[in-house]
C-alpha cells in the first residue's frame, strides 16, 4: 500500500472522528456558556460520555448494518447527532413566533427533521463526489461554533459574569458589632412556602385569618401588612438571612431551576450563619436550600438537576415531559403514564413536608428535654401552602390531586392546614420555659398564581415574630422581610444596624 493512500486512509478516520465527536462538544460548550459553571457536574460530564458513545455507534450501525461507506456513515451520523441533540433548542426559538405555531409543534418538527435528513442523505448519496466538500464544510462550520462558544466563555469568565462572580456580588459585608451577653437565646426561624398576608386572604379568599390573633395570644408581634422583597423563594430567603437586599440579582427572579442554582448559592453564602456560628451556635437546618440533593428530590414538578436541562434541550425533552409523551402516544392510541409521573412527583412534596414536620417537633423535643448543651438557630421550610395541594384543612389527603397554582380553593385548604401546624409549633415551642427562645414565623412570599391580583399582591406574606422578653422595639405592621434579622440583631445582641428602606423587587432583563 502507497504512502499517499495510507496518509488518506488515516486523514479519513480522523475526519470520521471528528465529524462524530464536535457536534457534542459543542453542544456542551454552548450549555457551558449560557449556564457557565452550574453544569459543572459529574452527571453532564457521564451525559457528555453516553452521548459520544451513541455517536459511535450510530456510525457502526449505519456503516455495518445498513453497508455504507465510512464517510457517508460518519456524515449521515453527524446530522443525526445535530437533529438530536438542538431539537429542543430550536423548538424553544420556533415557539417565540406565535403566528407561526404550528412550526414549533413536537410532531410537526419531528416529521420535518427526519424528511429533511433523508433528502440530505439522497443527495449525498446520488452524488458521491460531494462527500468529502460536505464533510469539510461540516468540520469547518463546527470550528467555528466551538471556537465562538469558547470564546465566549473565555469573554464571560474576565468579565466577572462566573456564577461564582455573580453571587459574590450580591452581598455586601455587613459590619455586625455586639454588646456582651450572659445567654443567647435559641432562634427558631420558620417558613411556610407561598403563604400569603391577611389582606389578600379577606380580599380574594373572603378568609378572616385566625391565625393572627392566635399568636398575638401567646405573645407574638405580629406583623399584619408584611411583605417579602423577593417573591423567588431562594432570593427572598437570602436576602433575609443575609440581612440585605441582592445587588443585581432581578435578570435571574425568573423562576426556573437554573435561576433557583444561583439564589440557593447565594443562601449558602449567607452572613447570618456566619454571624451565629462565631457566636458558638448550633445549626438545625431542614429546608429543600440546603443542599441540590434535597433541593433537586421534588422530581419534574421541582428544580430540576442541571444533566436534566441539557436533556430537555435535546430530542429527549419528548419523553422526559410526560404532557409532550402524551400528547405525541395520543396521536397513535397509545396509553400514557402521565398521570403516575405526575402523582409520584407530588407525593414526593408531602414527603418533604412530613420531613419537615418531625424536624421542628424533634428540635422542640430535644429543647424541652434538656438535650442542648449551646444555643441553637433552627430553620425548617415547610413547601406549605405552596402547590400542589395534596392536604385539606385537617391535614388529609385530597382525592385526586392535580399539579399546578391555579386551584384558590385547594390552596385556602392548605392555608388552614398549615394554620393547624402553626399552632402546634407554637405550643411546643412555647410550652418549654427552661430555654430563651426567639421565633419567626414567616411566608417567603405570597400566592403567585391569582390572575385577578396585581402583581405587587404576591409579595405580601405572613409575618410574626416572638421574643422571650416581649422588647419589639424596631418592629412595625408594615415592615418587609429584609429587617427582620436586623431587628433581632439589634434587639437581642446590642447591634446597631440601620433598618433598611421597605421595597420588592421584580424580574428584570440585564
Amino acid at each position: 500500500m502507497s504512502a499517499e493512500i495510507t496518509s488518506n486512509i488515516k486523514t479519513e478516520k480522523r475526519v470520521i472522528i471528528l465529524l462524530l465527536i464536535l457536534p457534542n462538544i459543542f453542544f456542551f460548550l454552548h450549555n457551558l456558556a449560557e449556564f457557565m459553571e452550574r453544569i459543572l457536574t459529574d452527571e453532564v460530564l457521564y451525559l457528555f460520555i453516553a452521548y459520544s458513545i451513541v455517536s459511535i455507534f450510530l456510525f457502526i450501525i449505519i456503516k455495518s448494518v445498513f453497508r455504507q461507506n465510512g464517510l457517508f456513515a460518519a456524515i449521515f451520523s453527524n446530522l443525526i447527532i445535530t437533529v438530536f441533540l438542538f431539537f429542543g433548542i430550536l423548538q424553544d426559538f420556533l415557539l417565540r413566533f406565535k403566528q407561526f405555531g404550528f412550526l414549533s409543534n413536537t410532531f410537526f418538527l419531528l416529521i420535518s427533521a427526519i424528511t429533511l435528513l433523508f433528502i440530505i442523505s439522497y443527495f449525498i448519496r446520488k452524488n458521491k463526489k460531494r462527500m468529502k466538500p460536505t464533510s469539510r464544510y461540516l468540520l469547518m462550520l463546527f470550528s467555528v461554533l466551538i471556537s465562538y462558544e469558547s470564546i465566549l466563555i473565555a469573554y464571560k469568565t474576565a468579565t466577572g459574569k462566573t456564577i461564582a462572580a455573580i453571587t459574590d456580588r450580591m452581598i455586601s459585608p455587613v459590619k455586625i458589632e455586639t454588646d456582651s451577653i450572659a445567654e443567647k437565646p435559641d432562634i427558631y426561624y420558620i417558613v411556610f412556602d407561598g403563604y400569603t398576608g391577611p389582606a389578600s386572604l379577606k380580599e380574594y379568599w373572603g378568609f378572616e385569618n385566625d391565625i393572627y390573633p392566635y399568636l398575638n395570644s401567646r405573645g407574638f408581634y405580629t406583623i399584619d401588612s408584611a411583605f417579602s422583597n423577593y417573591k423567588s423563594t431562594p432570593f427572598s430567603i437570602s436576602s433575609v438571612l443575609n440581612l440585605q437586599y441582592l445587588t443585581g440579582s432581578e435578570p435571574y427572579l425568573y423562576s426556573n431551576s437554573s435561576n433557583f442554582l444561583i439564589g440557593q448559592q447565594v443562601y449558602k453564602k449567607n452572613i447570618l450563619f456566619s454571624f451565629l456560628k462565631k457566636q458558638q451556635y448550633d445549626f438545625s437546618i431542614f429546608s429543600q436550600l440546603e443542599n441540590k440533593k434535597m433541593l433537586t428530590a421534588f422530581g419534574f414538578l421541582g428544580v430540576e438537576k442541571p444533566v436534566n436541562w441539557l436533556r430537555k434541550l435535546t430530542i429527549e425533552r419528548i419523553y422526559l415531559d410526560p404532557w409532550k409523551l402524551n400528547k405525541l402516544k395520543s396521536l397513535f392510541g397509545l396509553g400514557s403514564a402521565q398521570q403516575t409521573v405526575k402523582l409520584e412527583s407530588m407525593m414526593k412534596f408531602d414527603g418533604y413536608n412530613k420531613k419537615a414536620i418531625d424536624h421542628i417537633f424533634s428540635d422542640c423535643d430535644k429543647s424541652s428535654e434538656g438535650k442542648l448543651s449551646k444555643p441553637v438557630f433552627s430553620y425548617t421550610h415547610f413547601m406549605l401552602p405552596h402547590d400542589p395541594y395534596l392536604r385539606d384543612e385537617s391535614g388529609n389527603l385530597v382525592d385526586s390531586p392535580q399539579p399546578g397554582g391555579m386551584n384558590m380553593n385547594g390552596y385556602l385548604r392548605q392555608i388552614k392546614y398549615s394554620n393547624l401546624l402553626i399552632k402546634k409549633i407554637t405550643d411546643c415551642l412555647l410550652s418549654d420555659t427552661s430555654r430563651k427562645k426567639i421565633i419567626i414565623i414567616q411566608g417567603d412570599h405570597g400566592y403567585r398564581h391569582n390572575p385577578d391580583a396585581p402583581e405587587n399582591r404576591q409579595f405580601e406574606a405572613l409575618n410574626a415574630i416572638y421574643f422571650y422578653n416581649q422588647d419589639y422595639k424596631g418592629l412595625r405592621k408594615n415592615m418587609s422581610h429584609v429587617n427582620t434579622f436586623r431587628v433581632v440583631l439589634n434587639n437581642i445582641f446590642g447591634s446597631h444596624l440601620l433598618l433598611l428602606d421597605d421595597k420588592s423587587f421584580v424580574l428584570k432583563s440585564e
